[in-house]
């Protein structure tokens, strides 16, 4: 059951990138990521109730805290490489840096982690060159250096964001990733107002006709992500469930393509698939 829940997790995670890359499309970022939130910030505290476990620490607390903020990093050039380039790139190229940096932090800890996981680490760079460096297929929005590297901060955002979570200890239960998702919501909130006043943010958070449910079911797709991940740890082994979870880029690239028509080149499409040797040598590591 565990393995189970672990792929519907990569499926929830990729299908959640995938509406909010489409809404970006037409839409302003910090608007989508504020709506987003908005549905975390009521859902999740409902969360950390019924779980039950109920004592973080203040060490605990701020981890999730700037879990938040490197999440809105990942977020918000997640949505801009999404909304401008080949999502069937973007999102793989943001997985490699999703998988990368909590690697890169262990060993900064301290750690040492396996050959496996260093020659992951090395043959992600190499499939990010292939990717970022040929010309798109024809039919396709193309795809920039300044896109891929858009692709790899985000990356590293979210790489951030799960190295802090990793360290929140049992007993805090999801009360951290409460404190996460209001850092994450007060944080666009206070961007959009230092930038646009109260009228501008209003005019941000408003969405172009017929994208509205986007942002909601992009912030639903992600609280039920998120419980189903809680369940799935509960029941299996986390080196099992983590693994599994981290093949979401493809339920992405899937989607671009039966939704979006999107076209690859071959040496793309060889670096795709050199992408996932990757992450997957990470994740054996």
């Amino acid at each position: 059951m565990a393995i189970v829940l672990g792929l519907l997790v990569s499926i929830g995670y990729g299908s959640a990138d995938f509406v909010g890359g489409l809404a970006a499309r037409r839409n302003d970022v910090l608007g989508i990521v504020i709506r987003a939130q908005l549905v975390g910030a009521v859902a999740v505290p409902v969360l950390a109730l019924a779980v039950g476990r109920s004592s973080p620490s203040a060490v605990d607390l701020l981890h999730g805290a700037g879990a938040g903020l490197a999440g809105l990093v990942g977020l918000t050039f997640l949505f801009q490489g999404l909304a401008s380039g080949t999502m069937g790139v973007v999102a793989p190229v943001t997985g490699v840096g999703t998988a990368t940096v909590p690697v890169v932090v262990g060993l900064l800890g301290g750690e040492r982690p396996s050959g496996l996981t260093l020659l992951g680490v090395a043959v992600a760079l190499v499939a990010i060159v292939l990717v970022a460096l040929e010309p798109s297929a024809p039919g396709s929005p193309g795809v920039t250096v300044g896109q891929v590297a858009r692709a790899l901060v985000a990356g590293g955002g979210f790489g951030v964001a799960y190295a802090l979570i990793g360290t929140i200890s049992h007993e805090a239960g999801m009360w951290p990733l409460v404190a996460q998702r209001l850092t994450t919501l007060v944080l666009a909130v206070s961007l959009s107002l230092a930038t646009l006043g109260l009228g501008g943010t209003r005019r941000r958070v408003a969405m172009a006709p017929g994208t509205g449910w986007m942002p909601t079911a992009n912030g639903t797709l992600e609280v039920a992500t998120l419980s189903t991940y809680v369940v799935a740890t509960d029941l299996g082994l986390l080196s099992v469930v983590g693994p599994l979870a981290s093949l979401y880029p493809g339920a992405t690239v899937v989607l671009a393509r039966l939704v979006l028509d999107e076209r690859l080149s071959r040496t793309q499409v060889v670096g795709l698939a050199v992408t996932a040797v990757g992450v997957a040598l990470i994740a054996a590591g």
